[in-house]
């Protein structure tokens, strides 16, 4: 227990209220994707409205929200660079852009309901004594203001300790006992790598995807007078994918090119094999679980009243259309294992750099964890999930990826998992993502004890190699 918590310690920021600026962000991050205000929320509207409208209002608030966006990416900014001016900065570059948004969105919700509901703001009547009004009309709105309410409110209070000397950005971890020869160009391409993937990332890719998807539709209308098969999804998706890691490689600098060429070479069959194992063992595990717990159910309750559980009904076949997951998953796999890794694990040792990556992977997915309107609890779950599933699934994919030198073992694995997350192996059940995520880290933890990969000191001089040649293999 002590050795966890000094390993606890050691991945925390040095200051521990550096949280409350990054907690703040990650509220923005929330607000900016969950519902704000529909025509739902507005009385006394007519039974139906113009199609129109409705893409007015959609096109609206995905407008509107693009200062949050920015403020989000200026947030993590100021998480990684030293900057001058600093709460200055973090005023005009996050505070202004989100009470931009905040106004905007808002505005055009009043006014909507003051033009269906004049009592609401009544033009005779001053704003102050009505205030009570629209504050009653504003709670109406989604959980989108409301936590975006938070996060302003939690990087103001971060802000006033920075404004009085008590805080300090960017973030620092504790001490290390290794080296820091790696503040140099390579580290600083990784903060930028990384600065992009937490905060950039969806925007620019999404927006690429958006203006593909969108040719491919009109030229396949225009050619063959019909609406395009799922095809202009999967190729669009490529496109995006091939997107995401040109731009890692031009972050990275130049020699981004060449890493990728090593992360992406051949390696021995048998970790490729040992990569499908491992997230089909995992898949297995939990059907073959099932079976016997629904069969033992079965003995003790139903024995020679109903026919009993057969096995072949826990297994299901895949679709083979899921296949197309691999090139998203050897994106990831690129730029996280390939080239954040090697840099992570050289400037904080194996089990420090191992953890950080999967919290930068965590974030790169927050974009996308709550695009549906969820409630408060189903948030903050998700969030601790996500970061929990991203941290055991980095160390069983950095040990793939150390063992083998290259990224393809750790690409098969990834794939396969994502394949049984969108068409399970067996029947749902209650908690099962859990128990997922907890023989993920039971196989880690059997990995690095049983196998164990061991790290050269930055210091020595073969240690500025960029990919991998910071791990060192103990004997087979």
């Amino acid at each position: 227990m002590r050795r966890f918590l000094d390993f606890l310690r050691s991945v925390l920021p040095a200051d521990l209220t550096q949280l409350i600026f990054l907690c703040g962000i990650v509220c923005l991050i929330v607000g900016a994707h969950q519902s704000w205000w529909s025509f739902e929320n507005v009385p006394n509207l007519p039974d139906q409205l113009t199609e129109q409208s409705r893409w007015d209002l959609h096109l609206f608030i995905t407008l509107g929200i693009y200062p949050i966006l920015f403020a989000v990416a200026a947030g993590y900014f100021f998480c990684f660079w030293p900057v001058r001016r600093t709460v200055l900065r973090i005023g005009l570059c996050v505070g202004l852009p989100v009470l931009l948004s905040v106004g905007l969105i808002c505005g055009r919700y009043l006014y909507f309901q003051q033009s269906r509901r004049a009592s609401v703001l009544d033009q005779n009547l001053r704003l102050p004594q009505n205030f009570h009004v629209v504050f009653a009309a504003l709670r109406g709105l989604g959980p989108g203001l409301h936590f975006t309410f938070i996060g302003l409110l939690l990087i103001a209070i971060y802000v006033s300790r920075l404004a009085f000397g008590l805080s300090l950005l960017p973030l620092t971890l504790p001490a290390t006992t290794f080296s820091s020869s790696h503040d140099d160009d390579s580290w600083r391409s990784a903060r930028r790598l990384t600065w992009f993937l937490v905060a950039w990332f969806y925007t620019v890719i999404g927006f690429t995807y958006g203006i593909v998807l969108d040719g491919l539709d009109a030229i396949a209308i225009r050619l063959t007078h019909h609406a395009p098969g799922p095809w202009v999804y999967y190729f669009a998706e490529s496109v995006a994918t091939l997107a995401l890691v040109l731009v890692a490689i031009l972050l990275i600098g130049t020699s981004g090119s060449q890493e990728v060429q090593r992360a992406v070479s051949w390696c021995r069959p048998l970790y490729l094999v040992l990569g499908a194992l491992f997230a089909l063992g995992v898949s297995a595990s939990i059907s073959v679980g099932q079976y016997v717990f629904d069969r033992v159910d079965w003995a003790a309750h139903s024995f020679g009243m109903t026919d009993p559980p057969q096995f072949w009904d826990y297994f299901h076949v895949p679709r083979v259309i899921l296949l197309w997951l691999f090139f998203a998953a050897l994106a990831e796999e690129i730029i996280f294992r390939g080239l954040l890794q090697s840099r992570f694990v050289g400037r904080y040792g194996l089990d420090r750099g191992l953890f950080l990556v999967g919290i930068v992977w965590a974030a790169f997915h927050f974009f996308s964890d709550f695009t549906q309107v969820l409630g408060v609890q189903q948030i903050v779950l998700r969030m601790g999930f996500r970061i929990a599933d991203c941290v055991a699934l980095t160390y069983v994919l950095g040990w793939l990826t150390l063992r083998s030198r290259s990224v393809l073992p750790a690409a098969i694995a990834h794939t396969v998992s994502n394949i049984f997350a969108y068409s399970p192996l067996g029947p749902p059940f209650p908690w099962k993502y859990l128990v997922t995520m907890a023989l993920w880290a039971v196989l880690a933890y059997v990995l690095f004890r049983y196998s164990p990969v061991q790290t050269n000191d930055p210091a020595e001089p073969d240690a500025d190699v960029p990919f991998l040649n910071h791990a060192r293999l103990e004997p087979e």
